[in-house]
């Protein structure tokens, strides 16, 4: 389902069959919009997990998403890769992470860092736990959400990709995206 402010983006869904949900837009971040969401849907019970696929990570595989369900079991988890191909890149999220759990996000360079996949999962009552803090000082100065969790004490629990994705987070990756979409279109 789509979540969005967006009456452009609202309407291709419309008129692409594709589920969405209307939301203020005044979110500081995707978690918060899930948030509305799930709110907007209480009548559902059963919703067991939540996944945050931010529209910046469009490359990302479905089956690496399914994966990071099946890991979620601390009831948050986001996908991560083993390398950050992009070290200098200040608009690429690099992520230290151990087996168990994410340790530090950063934008700026740092040996041994993987690059984080911007896609979550959580429960929804560690959505809105999430959403309840207090930006940290660090994540506002960063413009990273998950420094507020990490500093507040949750466990993010890290899901390795298959492939380093590349996301798209500035005017340059979003050409390299049309290119790729080009080309898979050509063949």
């Amino acid at each position: 389902m789509v979540a969005t402010p967006d009456r452009v983006i609202a309407n291709y869904c419309q008129d692409n069959s594709i589920p969405w949900r209307p939301t203020r837009d005044d979110h500081p971040n995707g978690t918060s919009r899930c948030l509305e969401v799930i709110q907007q849907m209480r009548e559902k019970s059963g919703i067991e997990l939540v996944v945050n696929w931010q529209a910046d990570e469009p490359l990302a595989e479905p089956m690496d998403v399914n994966l990071l369900l099946r890991r979620c079991s601390s009831g948050l988890a986001t996908l991560v890769y083993s390398v950050c191909h992009r070290m200098n890149d200040t608009n690429q999220t690099k992520v230290v992470y151990s087996y168990q759990r994410c340790h530090w996000f950063t934008r700026s360079p740092l040996a041994q860092a993987g690059a984080h996949i911007g896609i979550y999962a959580y429960t929804p009552a560690m959505l809105s736990a999430l959403c309840d803090l207090e930006v940290t000082k660090r994540a506002r100065a960063e413009g990273l959400e998950q420094l507020t969790w990490i500093e507040r004490g949750f466990q993010i629990t890290p899901v390795e990709a298959s492939f380093d994705v590349r996301g798209i987070n500035s005017e340059e990756d979003c050409e390299e995206f049309k290119r790729i979409k080009e080309g898979e279109s050509a063949t």
